[in-house]
């Protein structure tokens, strides 16, 4: 399937996002640097420009010949999804610290969720440890990552029966991140959902009478987003009106004051702080590097929270982040690694210097369009699920190194499964 709008869909989406971003760092409510950075502008540019050329690049020398039969609908697929449901209930018992069965105690904790998701996000993060459960599901988190993936993926071949498993699985992802007042976690099903339906249903989605509705439905999430992402925030961190004056005071624009009021300054400002804080810190980066001859390099160990706890938790007395830019901005600038956003660009280079991080954005923009156009042919079924962690990469590049962080072991073996060309 050659269809160029079919192809380039990911990548226009994506670069589009990026560029968005970018221009409200710039010219959103928040001031977040005193004059333009030139450097950041430049750094932007080159980014934007690989990502595109690198996209392209893995379309083109991804080769669909027609010896290659596209998949079907197998047991063993059939498999790999039922396992993967069934790890939402340890997933469940984990998150959730379930000690009983008692379905109205789990009923409360959802609704407590809901009602006030800044409570039990804040309670989690004070309580939470790991346990051997925790390790079962990094381990066996391709199963995971697969099941979700693969539920839609294959969704116009099941039966009533198996279509009525997904919902109920699909719904259970839900209310567990619900129950934990943790946006990411929908935020995630959601990309999954809508790029795997995509992929799947290629002429389907991109026919002309359905052009609307998928307009209409991307605009629903975008709305859904925008209202969850605010309804958590002011949960988690709480604004009376007499403190939306003094933030719309102190930190919004001079201009965005005189044409909103604060409350909409206050929503627009949040998205902003969200969406770009991650820019602030690279751009302080990047300044520090290119005028203050400020040279971070981790070794290898990190570019990503993952690398980072298990070099030390093997290697005792070893501090990775001092060794960082997050750590040199947290000594210098107060900002907290742990709370603040870095970028995906800023992670990268702790490992590989601001010179690889283009090369790096690059090849990972080139396998992202060669597994987006191996999937949409229906090649091999692991393809689907690398190229959503792929696509991931670049939703949270505001943020910071979202997958391999959090998703390491999924992405690598689902990587070493392709290799070894398992169909």
């Amino acid at each position: 399937m050659n269809n160029s709008s079919i192809l380039t869909f990911p990548y226009k989406v994506l670069v589009g996002f990026m560029i968005l971003t970018q221009v409200l760092y710039y010219m959103g409510p928040i001031q977040f640097e005193s004059h333009f950075n030139i450097y950041l502008f430049l750094f932007f540019l080159i980014i934007d420009y690989l990502f595109v050329k690198g996209f392209k690049r893995g379309l083109k020398r991804c080769v669909i010949t027609g010896s290659q039969g596209r998949i079907k609908y197998s047991r063993g697929v059939a498999i790999i999804i039922l396992l993967g449901m069934l790890l939402i209930i340890p997933q469940f018992i984990n998150g959730w610290q379930i000690r009983s069965s008692n379905l109205s105690e789990l009923y409360n904790r959802l609704m407590v969720g809901i009602r006030n998701p800044g409570q039990v996000f804040n309670e989690r993060n004070t309580i939470m440890r790991t346990s051997i459960i925790t390790y079962f599901l990094m381990l066996f988190s391709p199963l995971t990552m697969s099941a979700e993936v693969l539920s839609a993926y294959f969704w116009k071949e099941f039966g009533g029966k198996m279509k009525f498993a997904v919902i109920v699985y699909y719904l259970s992802i839900v209310v567990y991140w619900l129950g934990l007042g943790t946006r990411k976690g929908l935020f995630d099903l959601a990309i999954i959902i809508v790029f795997t339906i995509i992929m799947a249903n290629p002429e389907t989605i991109f026919s002309r009478k359905n052009k609307r509705k998928l307009l209409f439905i991307g605009i629903s999430l975008a709305s859904l987003f925008i209202f969850y992402f605010v309804y958590s925030n002011l949960s988690r961190f709480g604004l009376d009106r007499g403190e939306l004056m003094e933030v719309d005071r102190y930190f919004i624009k001079e201009s965005y004051r005189k044409l909103f009021p604060p409350s909409f300054n206050i929503v627009l400002a949040q998205l902003s702080s969200y969406l770009c804080q991650g820019y602030y810190a690279l751009s302080l980066s990047l300044t520090e590097w290119l005028d203050g001859n400020v040279f971070c390099f981790s070794y290898g160990l990190g570019s990503n929270w993952f690398k980072i706890n298990v070099a030390e938790s093997i290697i005792p007395n070893l501090d990775i982040i001092s060794k960082t830019y997050q750590g040199f901005l947290e000594v210098k600038y107060g900002i907290d690694p742990e709370a603040s956003w870095h970028s995906l660009y800023l992670w990268l280079a702790n490992d590989v210097t601001f010179i690889g991080v283009p090369i790096v954005v690059y090849a990972l923009a080139y396998y992202c369009g060669y597994f987006w156009k191996s999937a949409v042919n229906q090649v091999r079924v692991v393809d689907a699920p690398i190229t959503i962690l792929l696509l991931m990469v670049f939703v949270y590049s505001f943020a910071n190194n979202q997958v391999f962080s959090f998703s390491f072991i999924a992405f690598w073996a689902l990587v070493i499964i392709r290799l070894l060309h398992i169909r």
